[in-house]
């Protein structure tokens, strides 16, 4: 097996910014790939599987899954492109059934992401592409800790209503999980936001709907809120530091 490597960007604090976004970085690492047929696991909308294809190049089908219903319609409009209900920590597919596999900003919504991870390799093609990317909370630059209390906020609010929600994951965390899955040509780097101002625009309509939807007499609440309107006040929004593994399933797995 190929000796694996972790890519080091500069320091995140200070300039956090990046000249390039996430589609260069994955054209620098993987050139014109060749995609096949592409599963993209926790899809929404289609969002990263678009990304994904745009920086990549040639596919012949992508299914993208998720465990509920889209809220919107796919990102583009493309007949090779099908939504499936699925639960992705068992995946009705067949071993090897495809020649890439994506899963973005997924695993702190599955209540076992390792399980889910083990079945995105599983029904990977030997030499078949894994592409992960997951946000970590630790080492983040003060506007991308906007970032981080917003999420943590929704998270706890939806596991108050029984949603399971995680809170973000630390560094390590996440590339212990994507360690443990044991690809060849593995390669894991950072990804910072594509833009530098951090008082560019404000927070997302859906995180400042949340935050006027908290209850006044609630105080920890209340109390948090407060503290996360004026921490954006002064640092401004940026969104955090993103740890993307791009690696292939050994050929004699």
């Amino acid at each position: 097996m190929p000796r694996k490597k972790v890519a080091r960007p500069a320091p995140r604090r200070g300039k956090t910014g990046t000249r390039t976004g996430l589609s260069a970085a994955l054209k620098d690492k993987l050139g014109a790939a060749r995609l096949g047929r592409m599963l993209d696991i926790a899809t929404g909308g289609g969002d990263f599987a678009r990304l994904v294809t745009l920086a990549l190049g040639r596919y012949e089908e992508i299914v993208g899954i998720d465990s509920a219903d889209p809220k919107d319609s796919p990102a583009w409009a493309d007949a090779r492109y099908r939504f499936v209900r699925m639960d992705a920590h068992r995946l009705d597919f067949p071993d090897g059934g495809f020649d890439t596999v994506c899963v973005s900003h997924a695993l702190h919504h599955l209540a076992r992401p390792e399980a889910a991870l083990r079945e995105a390799r599983r029904v990977l093609r030997p030499g078949g592409l894994l592409i992960a990317r997951e946000a970590f909370c630790d080492g983040q630059a003060p506007a991308q800790v906007s970032y981080v209390l917003l999420h943590h906020l929704r998270a706890d609010l939806d596991a108050a209503r029984g949603v399971y929600h995680r809170r973000t994951y630390c560094r390590a965390e996440i590339e212990g999980m994507y360690r443990r899955l044991e690809l060849a040509d593995e390669d894991i780097f950072e990804q910072g936001p594509d833009r530098a101002d951090p008082h560019e625009t404000d927070a997302p309509a859906h995180f400042a709907e949340m935050l006027s939807s908290v209850a006044p007499d609630d105080e920890e609440l209340a109390g948090r809120v407060a503290g996360i309107r004026t921490h954006i006040a002064a640092h401004g929004l940026l969104p955090p530091t993103q740890l993307i593994l791009v690696g292939r399933k050994p050929p004699l797995d």
